[in-house]
């Protein structure tokens, strides 16, 4: 194996090993991973008494110890230094954030409620909290015309075409003096009330984050209250004038509650290739669930696995299970792209399902798993994703629902992905921003 393989797993994933080290024909070894052995570890995994691994519980490090075991089996190296002996365990704070309904957003006379009218993703660093501006408005292309504008003090509105740009105007207005970042979610009513449902996990205070991360908020209104703010009901029409003052100024008045700090582990697995040790390919999964309900980086890809066992999205009504939905493939590296293709139709020739892929897709699903914390960093990813079911974050998903054959193609889809990439003279070309 020309590459060093790192296989770890995030706060809130669980990895599959890889090993690839002897020269050989790949599928040899992607024949050891089997049915019966992904039923045995997942039924452990999945047991009552893990408490159903809530990110920082007991149970959580239950499941993380049952994991760092087995890759000790494996012959996995531990890559965690902790004072004079070595561990598969990586400690990280948390903490819990949640808008409270207190919060929100006045027009002229009218006050609008959040988790109704509209919602704030982030945090800012000061709650309770007040601002007051002038709304200026941004067209949404990217920075350009940002840059043009004098927004110090100002808060700035576009209409949401892609959510990457989201981020970009975001970061950039804060930089520019910008007091708020307002985003048009949709034109459509009730697209904004799916956005709104979809969203909740992120602004209820469920998404553990990382102790002192907080940044500027992005709030997010409905086109009712974007049409009370420019003053027109042609709002397409208006999102497009550069710099235009909006009608009035808007009044946003902000609370967020913070859990006390909590502690939780990656558990991390390194297997060191023959040559280039500084390069590193990274699988990485979840470990962590819901729980009981009611620097300069050398990373060279990072395939991550996220619910590949259950039949979903618009598979359930077909009831076929030999398929997978990749997303990010194609958003940095081509080559990665057509690679992982390659590799499947010399396997089990799944289909390959490029639906959550778009830009446009409502799910956010490229920007809400672990990967994303490299793709963002330019380093290329395959997500490896099952749709959601009727199950999806509730205490009916059990392991009787698994659909182990599918979920070991998949399996061996990834290990022959990774060993294709390891074994490769040269790292995939970024030919994409």
């Amino acid at each position: 194996m020309k590459k060093t393989i790192l296989t770890f797993l995030l706060p809130i994933c669980v990895c599959s090993g890889a090993w690839a080290q002897k020269v050989g024909n790949p599928n040899e070894f992607a024949q050891t991973i089997t049915a019966e052995d992904l039923e045995k570890h997942l039924k452990v995994i999945a047991a009552d008494s893990m408490e159903g691994r809530d990110t920082g519980s007991e149970g959580m490090r239950k499941a993380g110890r049952y994991i760092a075991a087995h890759f000790k089996e494996l012959g996995l190296l531990a890559p965690i230094t902790k004072g004079d002996s070595k561990s598969y365990m990586q400690e990280y704070m948390l903490a819990k954030r949640a808008w409270q309904a207190t919060t929100t957003l006045s027009v002229g006379k009218n006050t609008y409620k959040f988790g109704t009218d509209f919602y704030a993703l982030r945090f800012p660093s000061a709650s309770p909290f007040e601002l007051k501006a002038e709304v200026v408005i941004v067209p949404n292309d990217g920075i350009e015309s940002l840059e043009k504008m004098n927004v110090k003090g100002k808060a700035v509105v576009f209409l949401e075409e892609k959510v990457e740009i989201n981020k970009r105007i975001a970061s950039r207005a804060k930089e520019l003096g910008a007091v708020a970042v307002i985003v048009v979610k949709s034109l459509d009513q009730e697209k904004f009330k799916e956005a709104l449902q979809t969203n909740a996990y992120y602004y209820s205070g469920r998404q553990p984050s990382l102790v002192g991360k907080k940044d500027e908020a992005i709030y997010y209104i409905s086109p009712a209250v974007a049409k009370e703010l420019l003053g027109t009901e042609k709002l397409e029409k208006a999102l497009k004038q550069a710099g235009k003052p909006a009608k009035t100024t808007v009044v946003i008045k902000g609370e967020y509650s913070e859990r006390i700090e909590f502690k939780a582990d990656n558990i991390l697995g390194f297997l060191e290739g023959t040559d280039k040790k500084n390069e590193i390919l990274v699988i990485t999964a979840h470990y962590d669930h819901v729980g009981m309900q009611g620097g300069k980086l050398h990373t060279v890809v990072n395939l991550n696995i996220d619910m590949v066992g259950r039949i979903g999205g618009d598979y359930i009504a077909k009831n076929e299970p030999n398929y997978i939905y990749l997303i990010g493939s194609d958003k940095l590296s081509t080559e990665l792209h057509n690679l992982g293709e390659e590799v499947n139709k010399r396997g089990d020739n799944l289909i390959l399902d490029y639906k959550y892929n778009s830009d446009s897709d409502p799910n956010r699903f490229y920007y809400r798993s672990d990967h994303y914390n490299f793709a963002k960093n330019n380093i290329p990813i395959i997500f490896y994703f099952n749709g959601v079911h009727e199950d999806y974050h509730k205490p009916t998903d059990d392991v009787e629902k698994i659909n182990f054959a599918k979920m070991t193609k998949i399996a061996r889809l990834v290990f022959n992905t990774a060993w294709e990439i390891a074994n490769r003279d040269n790292r995939l070309v970024v030919d994409k921003k």
